[in-house]
């Protein structure tokens, strides 16, 4: 059986050493997946957004897509949709003013996308560990 929270601990590491860019695929899936499921669950998408983890928000869909989280995948789709068709700026301060700047009815949305997302049953870990295990 596969070691999820190693594999997630390699991925993030090599994001810190080396920067997104030079990851491979699979590590910037691995440590995406990591970053938007303890920042969304515990903190929100406006905490997601304004922290380091934000610079890698427009590749959250997609990696939610290839574990298996098509739902998560589309409500973290429509909260970076927010910011525009671009989605959120990629560099932090730029994005730190976007997140400022989204309206109420933007942060009323943030409100009932993170409540959907927290309420989405499939369990990112257990799509991981089969992901992980098939050597992606």
């Amino acid at each position: 059986m596969p070691n999820v929270d190693l594999a997630y601990q390699h991925a993030l590491d090599r994001l810190a050493a080396v920067g997104f860019a030079a990851l491979t695929e699979r590590e910037r899936d691995l440590a995406v997946l990591w970053q938007v499921e303890a920042e969304v669950i515990n903190g929100g998408f406006v905490h997601y957004y304004s922290g380091a983890s934000g610079d890698t928000a427009f590749h959250a869909p997609d990696a939610l897509a290839r574990v298996g989280a098509m739902g998560k995948s589309a409500i973290v789709c429509a909260a970076n949709a927010l910011f525009g068709p671009a989605g959120p700026p990629r560099d932090r301060t730029e994005r730190l003013a976007a997140v400022r700047r989204l309206s109420a009815q933007d942060l009323a949305t943030i409100d009932d996308l993170e409540q959907r997302y927290a309420d989405d049953p499939v369990d990112v870990d257990e799509l991981v560990e089969g992901f992980v295990g098939k050597g992606n």
